[in-house]
């Protein structure tokens, strides 16, 4: 029984990578950016129509959707016991992550500072 449960714990989370991973990529190939939602709670709405604005949005939701794709795929290896040892897939995940967010909080100043060098 707790074999299985463990089992089933692990799969799960697999399972969310991906579903994340495709939800983000899915909402780029619409045109609608995952992240645009979250950052119109953060910005001044004359800018929602900004192309910078949405262009900054599909780079973070790429960047998301590049990060869940790669802790599904580090998530498969572990599980399989492939290339390398439990305990640096879990590090190179976490490293993944705290990379992308370190980038969303980030990159929309970088793009803004560019800008007001360029004007």
């Amino acid at each position: 029984f707790f074999s299985s449960r463990r089992r089933h714990t692990r799969l799960q989370g697999d399972w969310s990578s991906d579903v994340c991973s495709s939800d983000l990529w899915v909402s780029l190939l619409i045109r609608r950016p995952f992240t645009l939602d979250y950052a119109r709670q953060r910005v001044d709405p004359a800018l929602w129509s900004d192309p910078r604005f949405l262009r900054v949005n599909r780079h973070l939701t790429a960047a998301w959707g590049l990060a869940f794709t790669i802790n599904a795929l580090l998530a498969y290896g572990k599980m399989r016991h492939l290339w390398i040892a439990p305990l640096v897939y879990e590090l190179l995940s976490y490293g993944c992550l705290i990379g992308t967010a370190l980038f969303t909080s980030w990159y929309p100043g970088h793009v803004k500072r560019r800008a007001r060098a360029q004007a």
